[in-house]
């Protein structure tokens, strides 16, 4: 069995086998506010438009470490981002991202059973977990070998963000390996492909311990491949494909993830093949016969029962595209409906678009958002979507160094002129109003001079509403307002120009 990328933490875990290219924000509110403010040069001083933030220079891919391949990530509700891959045969690399940093605040390497005196083979990609709080786990497998001990899966348990890890701990010597994870009531649940029997489920302690009995899922006789974990609704939802079709299986809330008897099959997807499950929701591409051809995505959502209405991806325009994955954020989907109140996130890469990664998100299948194109990620193998509540987060592109793409979100901002008439000299009220309300972030108000050069003529910040306000001599002005940036959640935001026309009073 080849084994390839995961993801886990927020969102669910896979393991991948496919030729290259034969694959396919409503936001919750900041639970705190991160004020931020803009620093600003000289009042009066021109400025061209691609000075504060357009474009935006947070949104550049950055290095995270070491050459690798195989990662996995997690967003920890403190809101840094905690990054594990394979750096060797028997190491793996942990990053710490603080938001808004641009490289690992701290770095850590995790290796295998060395008892013997020469480290065992690490079997990747990890699987990251966060168990609450600053806790976070990375799971992974002990190919044995040098120990002369096969078939541990090992927990390296951090409680400082990732910066230090504890000893390996070995959770389960039962299970084929490990493959994907989530945590489901307040249980770290793991899964294989054991390429003798089928997928294997087990609830594990990351502390330690050494379960026996695990959940056996074998729908048809082939071979099984893509397979994802996720929670819902306090239960397990576990995804993967032979190849050919895609099957999903469910445990619901207080079942025993370790119980065969727990799960039901609550989803096929003939001649399709899983890219993503991920809170509710799946995301398949074609399989059988049409598995070489991309330009699909096909989402559909689970309502504790089973699946309704599938819904097309929408393809950028050059289609051809590839690499399908999703991730959920926000408020978690309500039982009984298929339309969750989170986001689900897709993105993948254009081929006939630079290789460019894309990104589109929705609520229900049926009205996505516009399309964000981010740097080109023609070097990677499978993008691993690292986000928190809010949708911003970082993708983890495994490449030569290790490489991460910042995805933040959008500001809108919208001005008025009180008055947009008004007498030459006459003081005026411009009004601002950004739509996501962080109270302290900066604004600054700028005027055109000439066609896309701007200067900045005063500051202000936001109210607890996200509201703005200036006053404004009366002259003949185009103006402008730049909302600043909130480092690793909100991009800079730009107003919509607002122009005053002063007229001389009326002769009498």
């Amino acid at each position: 069995m080849e084994r390839s990328n995961q993801l886990n933490g927020a969102s669910p875990a896979r393991t991948v086998r496919r030729a290259r290219w034969s694959r396919s924000r409503r936001v919750a509110a900041l639970g705190s506010v991160l004020a931020a403010t803009l620093a600003i040069g000289t009042m009066g001083v021109a400025v061209s438009a691609a000075t504060i933030g357009n474009p935006q220079p947070e949104l550049a891919q950055f290095s995270v470490g070491t050459p690798g391949n195989d990662g996995a990530g997690v967003v920890l509700p403190d809101g840094n981002t905690v990054y594990s891959w394979s750096s060797g045969d028997s190491t793996l690399k942990v990053c710490t991202l603080h938001p808004g940093s641009r490289a690992c605040v701290s770095t850590a390497t995790l290796t295998a059973d060395s008892r013997s005196g020469t480290a065992d083979n690490l079997y990747g990609p990890p699987v990251i977990l966060s168990t609450g709080g600053k806790d976070v786990s990375v799971i992974a497998d002990d190919l044995g070998g040098n120990s002369g001990i096969d078939g541990e899966v090992l927990s390296y348990n951090s409680t400082n963000d990732g910066v230090t890890f504890g000893p390996a701990t070995i959770v389960s010597t039962s299970i084929y390996s490990v493959n994907a994870g989530t945590v489901a009531g307040g249980q770290v649940v793991i899964a294989d492909i054991n390429p003798h029997q089928g997928v294997e489920v087990q609830a594990v302690e990351p502390q330690g311990g050494s379960p026996t009995e695990y959940a056996l899922l074998t729908p048809s006789s082939s071979g099984y491949e893509d397979l994802f974990v996720s929670a819902y609704d306090g239960g397990v939802l576990v995804g993967f494909d032979d190849l050919t079709n895609a099957y999903v299986y469910y445990a619901p809330a207080g079942s025993d993830f370790s119980s065969t008897s727990s799960y039901s099959l609550v989803g096929t997807f003939d001649n399709e093949l899983v890219a993503g499950l991920s809170g509710n929701a799946i995301l398949t591409t074609p399989g059988g016969v049409n598995s070489s051809l991309t330009s699909a995505g096909i989402i559909s959502f689970f309502d504790g029962s089973g699946f309704g209405l599938t819904y097309k991806v929408p393809d950028s325009k050059a289609g051809d595209d590839g690499y399908f994955i999703l991730q959920e954020t926000g408020p978690a989907a309500l039982p009984g409906s298929t339309n969750a109140t989170g986001d689900y996130h897709v993105f993948f890469e254009g081929r006939r678009d630079s290789y460019d990664l894309i990104e589109e998100s929705t609520t229900n299948g049926q009205t996505w958002t516009p399309q964000t194109f981010y740097g080109t990620a023609v070097s990677s193998n499978d993008p691993v979507p690292v986000l928190g509540a809010t949708g911003a987060g970082q993708v983890l592109e495994s490449a030569s160094p290790m490489l991460s793409q910042p995805v933040l979100n959008t500001q809108g901002v919208t001005i008025s002129l009180e008055h947009p008439t008004v007498l030459i000299g006459k003081p005026d009220v411009l009004r601002g109003q950004a739509s996501w309300h962080i109270a302290g972030l900066g604004v600054v108000l700028q005027e055109e001079i000439k066609h896309d050069e701007w200067q900045s003529v005063t500051s202000t910040h936001e109210s607890a509403t996200g509201g703005f306000t200036f006053t404004v001599p009366g002259r003949t002005v185009t103006y402008r307002a730049v909302v600043s940036d909130d480092p690793g959640y909100f991009q800079y935001g730009y107003s919509n120009a607002a122009t005053q026309v002063a007229v001389p009073p009326k002769k009498k």
